[in-house]
């Protein structure tokens, strides 16, 4: 039967016209996916041939459909899936590109080579990419490629790719974010990027707020802060008061007025951490902020929600387990007016991607 269908697609390609064909390669390709289970590879090689040659001149439309149609085949006709990905348009091109695994190493690295930055993208959203492949894409991809292929969690790179990363992201900090997230990311590559970060940090800082001494000790102090290492109580009651916030956070009921009520009634643990919910902190870094010696950390973390100085006031006087002194107070309400929302929210991106990239050097 399939040897008669196969007959009638070829007498189709020989004597039908654009319609004809269009109508022929449906049915061959509806035919295809519904039996393509249990195809051995000598059948699936037929209905290539017959494929192949019908795709070649038909209209897009068709073409598009028909790569939509096979790119999540395991099994699918590798010729044909081939000349998808080749098309130069890449709405016909995109769903085999970022999805076939019939396509193969060889065939990826000679496409990443040759073809645009649209090309390049799709491929980098593939669910496996080896280092051959991503050598390419990070040496010729744009920024987007770049940040793509950086955020693939199952994409490999090779050391020369770790390292072209790494150089791009002294220019661009989502990458740098991207790249501190990254567990497989190499303990020399973390080292760099986290001083590119600091770098980037105290620049910014100074830029805003001129040139100072004091901001550069500042960005140490918050960032020495430890987030690792063994658990204290107060992470563990932390953790423990974040997953009973989850009702609170769907319905938008957490925020400045809730959680200085939490402080005055002494409930720290669901202050702090509504504060790392709100932040979209790691607990351990709202934790070691709060048990830090100093107050840069714990204003840092406060001022870059956004949260008035009450707030800060009383997560001062809750740790001390008094009203501190007065001297201690003025110093921090000065830190509190010379501390910009836009300051704060940098340095606290700073330690928080220093947290991830330190896991991933774990």
């Amino acid at each position: 039967m399939l040897s008669a269908f196969v007959g009638e697609m070829e007498r189709a390609i020989a004597d039908g016209d654009a319609s004809s064909r269009g109508v022929a390669l449906r049915r061959l390709s509806d035919l295809f996916v519904q039996e393509a289970p249990a195809l051995s590879e000598q059948h699936v090689r037929v209905f290539d041939e017959v494929l192949f040659r019908l795709a070649q001149h038909l209209e897009f439309s068709a073409r598009l459909a028909l790569s939509e149609q096979l790119a999540d085949i395991p099994n699918a006709p590798r010729s044909t899936v081939k000349d998808l990905a080749f098309d130069l348009n890449i709405a016909v091109a995109r769903p085999v590109l970022e999805r076939s695994p019939r396509l193969s190493e060889t065939e990826l690295v000679e496409l990443a080579l040759s073809r645009g930055q649209e090309q390049l993208l799709a491929i980098s959203c593939r669910s496996s990419l080896t280092e051959k492949v991503t050598d390419v894409l990070v040496e010729r991809g744009d920024r987007k490629v770049v940040r793509s292929v950086a955020s693939n969690g199952t994409a490999r790179f090779s050391q020369f790719g770790f390292s072209t990363l790494v150089e791009k992201a002294r220019a661009d900090e989502h990458l740098r974010n991207l790249l501190s997230a990254r567990k497989d990311l190499p303990e020399a590559a973390v080292r760099t990027v986290l001083q590119l970060a600091r770098e980037h940090v105290v620049a910014k800082l100074e830029d805003e707020m001129g040139p100072d001494g004091l901001i550069e000790a500042a960005v140490e102090r918050a960032a020495s802060v430890p987030t690792s290492g063994a658990e204290s109580a107060l992470l563990r009651d932390l953790k423990a008061a974040a997953s009973k916030l989850g009702s609170e956070a769907a319905d938008g009921s957490l925020d400045e007025d809730r959680i200085t009520a939490w402080i005055r009634e002494g409930r720290i643990a669901e202050a702090l951490a509504a504060v790392a919910q709100l932040g979209n902190l790691p607990l351990a870094m709202v934790a070691g902020a709060y048990e830090a010696p100093g107050h840069d950390a714990l204003l840092f973390v406060v001022r870059s929600l956004g949260f008035g100085w009450i707030v800060f006031k009383l997560l001062l006087a809750h740790r001390a387990g008094r009203q501190p002194a007065y001297d201690v107070m003025r110093s921090a309400f000065d830190s509190y007016q010379q501390t910009s929302r836009a300051t704060a929210q940098r340095i606290v991106r700073f330690t928080a991607s220093r947290e991830f990239a330190g896991e991933a050097a774990a």
